[in-house]
């Protein structure tokens, strides 16, 4: 069956380049001590609460284990 040729050449579209498989694999450095910024944060959280607040029932537990 004889059929003319189309005007424009069909270009394939490329290929979908999801998120995650993108760009170049970049993890930044912290700037500072990771444990030392939690120690700063639980200081903090100290100075807001320094004590406990007092539970009405004691949990219940036959132990903790992993």
């Amino acid at each position: 069956m004889p059929y003319s040729q189309k005007s424009t050449p069909h270009v394939p579209d490329p290929p979908t380049v999801l998120v995650r498989e993108g760009g170049v694999p970049f993890r930044p450095t912290p700037a500072t001590d990771p444990l030392a910024d939690w120690m700063d944060l639980m200081e903090a959280i100290e100075v807001l609460c320094p004590r406990w607040p007092a539970r009405d029932q004691p949990r219940a537990s036959r132990g903790f284990v992993l």
